[in-house]
């Protein structure tokens, strides 16, 4: 896999995870932003559940800064 830092990185977790990137292509386009915003929604919502791996990703905003990489990196394993 491509590091979470970049776009390629976070497509491909989104994409394997079921999240729905599109493309892996390294663009951050409408379908890599719509996808982290289900990421983040999903995470806001069951952050605290049975399953640990799934921590808050912090604001529903589209954009993957240091929470939601740690969130992303801590649901999808690496």
């Amino acid at each position: 896999l491509a590091p979470i830092e970049t776009t390629l990185g976070v497509q491909q977790r989104l994409n394997q995870t079921g999240f729905n990137a599109g493309n892996e292509d390294d663009i951050y386009g409408p379908k890599t932003t719509a996808a982290v915003r289900r990421f983040q929604l999903f995470s806001q919502q069951h952050a605290g559940g049975d399953d640990p791996r799934i921590i808050d990703s912090g604001p529903i905003d589209g954009i993957v800064g240091p929470i939601t990489q740690a969130a992303l990196l801590s649901f999808y394993g690496s």
